[in-house]
C-alpha cells in the first residue's frame, strides 16, 4: 500500500517503507476509507458540490517513538 501512495501522490511519505539495516523501523498503520463519502461539514460548498460521492480517503499512522501513540504523518485530504 506504501508503494502504491508513493506513485499515486505527489507528497512524500518518508522513509517509513525502507526496512532492515539503515531503514525505518517504527511501527505505522494504513487506514482506507473507500467509498460514499460525504464532504467535511466545513468544506466549500461551491467545491463539494461538484466532487463525486465516491471517493477514496487514504491516511498514514507512524508510532514515532515506540510507545504506541501514533501520529498522522501523511493523508490523502
Amino acid at each position: 500500500m506504501l508503494q502504491q501512495i508513493e506513485v499515486s501522490e505527489d507528497r512524500p511519505t518518508g522513509d517509513v517503507h525502507q526496512k532492515g539495516f539503515g531503514g525505518d523501523t517504527r511501527p505505522y498503520e494504513v487506514w482506507i476509507y473507500q467509498g460514499d463519502i460525504g464532504a467535511p461539514p466545513d468544506a466549500d460548498p461551491s467545491v463539494a458540490t461538484h466532487r463525486s460521492p465516491r471517493r477514496r480517503l487514504v491516511f498514514l499512522f507512524v508510532d514515532e517513538h515506540g510507545y504506541g501513540l501514533y501520529t498522522l504523518r501523511y493523508s490523502t485530504e
